[in-house]
C-alpha cells in the first residue's frame, strides 16, 4: 500500500521540553512512580480542555489525592510553563516538514495538555498539519488505538496508508497492531 499519511509525535520526536512534568510533579509530591503513574498522571491532567493552568494544577491534585494547596497549584503550573517556555523544537524539523508536506498529509499526534499543545503554533510549524491530535480534543491517550482512528477518520484514510514515528516503543507497537507502519524515533 502506498503512504498518504505521516504521524509525529510531539515530543522528543519533533521537539524537546526542559525538564519532564511527571518526572517533577513525581519527584515534588512524592509519588511513586508505578507502572500505572504515567497513564494515571496523562489522564489527570492531558484528557480535559483546562480553561485554566490553576483547573489543571487542581484537577492533577484532586486525581492523586493531594492538598489542593495555593501553593501547590502555583508549583504545578510554573513547572509546567517551566518546561514549556524553554521546549526547543529540533533544528531540521522545518526543512524537513516542508519537504514531507509537498508529498504527504501530515498529522500530530501527541499525549500533552492543551496548554503545552500551544507550543506548535510558537514554533510555526501549525501550518504544516492537516491534522493535530491531543487527547482533550480527541478523548484518547496513545497508546490507546482511538488515539489512531481519530487521525485517520479526520484525514479519511486507512491505517494501511499511514506510518506513526514516536519516541517510545510501545506506542510504535500499538501504531502497528492497529495496522500503520511505524518508525521509532531516536535520535
Amino acid at each position: 500500500m502506498a503512504i498518504k499519511v505521516i504521524i509525529f509525535d510531539l515530543w522528543n520526536t519533533l521537539g524537546k521540553k526542559e525538564g519532564s512534568l511527571s518526572k517533577g510533579l513525581s519527584e515534588h509530591f512524592q509519588i511513586a512512580r508505578t507502572a500505572d503513574f504515567m497513564e494515571r498522571c496523562e489522564r489527570a491532567i492531558q484528557l480535559k480542555q483546562w480553561r485554566t493552568k490553576q483547573d489543571l494544577s487542581k484537577g492533577f491534585l484532586q486525581a492523586f489525592d493531594l492538598p489542593v494547596t495555593e501553593e501547590n497549584i502555583r508549583w504545578i503550573g510554573e513547572t509546567q510553563e517551566h518546561t514549556v517556555n524553554h521546549a526547543t523544537l529540533f533544528t531540521w524539523v522545518p526543512e524537513l516538514l516542508t519537504q514531507l508536506h509537498k508529498h504527504y498529509k501530515l498529522a500530530l499526534l501527541s499525549n500533552t495538555t492543551i496548554f503545552e499543545s500551544q507550543i506548535i503554533k510558537r514554533w510555526s510549524i501549525d501550518r504544516f498539519f492537516d491534522f493535530a491530535g491531543f487527547p482533550y480534543e480527541t478523548g484518547f491517550i496513545k497508546p490507546d488505538r482511538g488515539s489512531f482512528a481519530a487521525v485517520m477518520k479526520a484525514l479519511r484514510t486507512k491505517p494501511e496508508h499511514g506510518v506513526f514515528i514516536d519516541d517510545t516503543e510501545k506506542n510504535c507497537s500499538a501504531a502497528r497492531a492497529y495496522g500503520m507502519a511505524t518508525i521509532q524515533f531516536k535520535n
